[in-house]
């Protein structure tokens, strides 16, 4: 007996600032997004296999290796993971909570996509900054913060797994779990 399941798409993006060598911003900009979107997804030009983990490392060293890339700086991977039971849970590497090193799917049925919504901040100087966590104020509506239900008249509820200090920005984006 065959069971057909439709992946499920999670999304991946960087938030980063970068310094580019002899090249336009928005020129490296879009060349950087179809860069990471082959590494992420080779699969998509039929020149390798789905993959269903990643070290935050190898993504780190993959956009420091890009020949138009001079310095990279402030470096956050976030992943909003889709579990199986429907709900998604946002993982920001630059969050105080996130100390993983791998990246791994919700479920076995899951497919990492970059969107081209990734935050990239062009810096002149060589100038080390440290990572920040990504801001709601910095997700787009059916962009990079997708939000649907089966039942479209259910209350959204968003439940923080760590509950934020007062010393601690509640608008930072750590592990939050949205149940539909």
């Amino acid at each position: 007996m065959f069971q057909i399941i439709n992946p499920i798409f999670e999304d991946l993006l960087i938030k980063c600032k970068i310094k580019f060598t002899n090249i336009s911003g928005g020129k490296a900009i879009g060349q950087l997004n179809k860069d990471f979107f082959r590494f992420i997804c080779p699969w998509i030009d039929g020149k390798g296999e789905i993959r269903n983990l990643f070290k935050k490392s190898e993504i780190v060293q993959f956009i420091k290796t890009r020949p138009y890339v001079s310095y990279v700086t402030g470096l956050s991977i976030i992943h909003f993971k889709t579990l199986p039971d429907g709900n998604v849970v946002a993982y920001d590497s630059a969050s105080e909570n996130e100390e993983k090193e791998l990246i791994q799917p919700g479920s076995p049925w899951s497919i990492f996509v970059p969107r081209n919504n990734n935050k990239i901040e062009i810096v002149d100087k060589a100038e080390y900054y440290p990572p920040k966590p990504i801001d709601y104020a910095e997700l787009n509506i059916e962009g990079n913060f997708i939000i649907n239900s089966k039942d479209s008249s259910a209350a959204l509820d968003f439940e923080p797994e760590t509950t934020p200090d007062e010393t601690q920005n509640s608008k930072n984006l750590s592990v939050i779990k949205i149940k539909l």
